[in-house]
């Protein structure tokens, strides 16, 4: 099974529980932070990314550990060739585990472990210094004599010895799984006073040579040391016009050298990619590879390969992070950012207040629409009654033929015809009065239920700290980087 199957088939959920009191607040922001980079690592993953899934899961881990990303990271190592790293994880995932994994989880570990175990090598390196440090492919990894042989990844490395007054040695190997080598590095004394190089470029994947000798690629992880006298440093990267800095070293001392990337002008077309920054309607500093985003001009493209991303938004907390422009094709990037926790305090407590506010509106609301109704169909039960009393008086004042003639009986029904006028007047003055008052309780009800219901809560204001402006994009282009958009 390939890689890109193989992590297309994994799914795993953090799990973060808290037995007897709930969590505190910043357990449970930690875990929604973990479960963030999770879940990039898991996009990551499925895109075949695997350095990228590699830092997310490990970001995810140190914020809130959990033997299930541990399974990942086994799984990301292993896609990545780093048998050394997988088996190791794969080890500790069984020990954090314990009981908790199902036995058919528990088979499909071990086999992958035994996997891993069988592409691991060992190297012992000796030399005839004490305290000699031993890099592996550019990195330092420990001191010697050693205590063990170091434990590598099937297949070539470079193995480098260097100590103090002696020369340095590097050494390409051979190494198979599941057998011990050993190699034997004499460093020989300085006769002249060496110095030492640091080379530091802000664009990263530069490849820099040392007088035609291939050192690495930046980051440069470590000095190197060099005769003294006149050097010429040279950094390459396709995109980018050639970098060469002559440097002059002088004894004992150690120099600097800058690799001042400048973009290439006249770069094929399939070493360039493009880049599209997506962020909120805010001031906002943008930086890629050390250099910043001016807001005038315009541009089209950047060198495909590794950038690095620096973002500051107002009342945001700053972003940082690396992105791979595949060549001829372009690259969206949202920033996960956060607010900062007085801007975010800010806004609940605002949010907070006009959600009281709206529950109280809510309440008066009611209790004005609840007497308005009230008074009205109390009212509409005395009109009915008056109502009644009315037909009552017509009959009366026609069986004793009132309108023709004039007697006692009539003018006490005249009387009485007067008062239930003046009854009917009141009670059509209290229903216009109560179908107003509970018009407007329903209209202040309304309106509180508006306000409590459409204010914003926690997650919607955290979601807003990152919305993107539609339409922004960032364009970096030929000597020039720019925003542009509708805002």
């Amino acid at each position: 099974m390939n890689a890109g199957a193989l992590f297309a088939r994994v799914s795993v959920v953090v799990a973060v529980c808290a037995a007897g009191a709930p969590a505190r607040a910043q357990d449970e922001d930690a875990a929604r932070e973990a479960g963030e980079h999770f879940n990039r690592g898991t996009e990551f993953f499925n895109e075949g990314r695997y350095d990228a899934a590699l830092a997310e899961f490990q970001r995810a881990y140190r914020i809130a550990p959990a033997h299930q990303v541990l399974y990942n990271l086994g799984r990301v190592h292993e896609a990545l060739g780093h048998a050394v790293e997988a088996a190791d994880t794969y080890e500790q995932y069984l020990r954090e585990a314990g009981d908790g994994i199902s036995e058919a989880r528990r088979r499909e570990v071990a086999q992958a472990l035994e996997r891993q175990r069988a592409r691991i090598g060992r190297l012992l390196v000796r030399t005839n210094v004490d305290g000699a440090t031993i890099s592996v492919d550019g990195v330092d990894v420990a001191t010697t004599p050693l205590d063990a042989p170091l434990r590598l990844s099937a297949g070539e490395h470079t193995v480098g010895a260097r100590a103090a007054g002696y020369d340095s040695l590097r050494r390409a190997v051979q190494l198979a799984g599941g057998v011990t080598e050993t190699l034997d590095m004499e460093l020989h004394p300085l006769i002249d006073q060496r110095g030492t190089l640091r080379i530091v470029a802000t664009v990263p994947d530069v490849e820099v040579r040392l007088d035609d000798r291939l050192l690495g690629r930046t980051p440069l992880s470590s000095t190197v040391p060099v005769d003294a006298g006149r050097h010429v440093v040279v950094g390459r990267r396709a995109g980018y016009v050639e970098a060469r800095v002559p440097v002059d070293v002088e004894h004992g001392a150690e120099t600097e050298v800058r690799l001042d990337m400048r973009l290439d002008e006249d770069a094929p077309a399939n070493a360039m990619g493009q880049i599209r920054i997506h962020l909120p309607d805010a001031p906002v500093v943008v930086r890629i590879d050390g250099e910043q985003v001016l807001l005038d001009g315009g541009g089209i493209t950047l060198p495909a390969g590794p950038h690095r991303i620096e973002i500051e938004v107002a009342e945001r907390e700053p972003w940082e992070g690396e992105v791979h422009l595949p060549p001829e094709s372009g690259e969206d990037l949202t920033p996960p950012l956060l607010w900062t926790p007085d801007a975010r305090a800010e806004r609940v407590a605002v949010a907070s207040s006009t959600r009281t506010w709206g529950q109280v509106v809510t309440l008066t609301g009611g209790l004005v629409l609840l007497g308005g109704g009230g008074s009205f169909l109390w009212n509409e039960s005395e009109i009915s009654a008056t109502d009644e009393e009315v037909v009552r008086f017509n009959q009366q004042f026609s069986e004793n033929n009132c309108d023709m003639t004039s007697s006692a009986i009539c003018d006490d029904l005249e009387r009485e015809y007067g008062e239930l006028q003046a009854d009917q007047d009141r009670q059509n003055t209290i229903r216009l009065v109560s179908g107003i008052v509970a018009a407007a309780g329903a209209a202040i009800t309304l309106v509180g239920v508006v306000l409590w219901t459409s204010t914003p809560t926690e997650d919607d204001i955290d979601a807003a700290a990152r919305a993107a402006r539609d339409g922004l994009r960032l364009r970096a282009g030929l000597g020039s980087l720019s925003l542009e958009g509708r805002f």
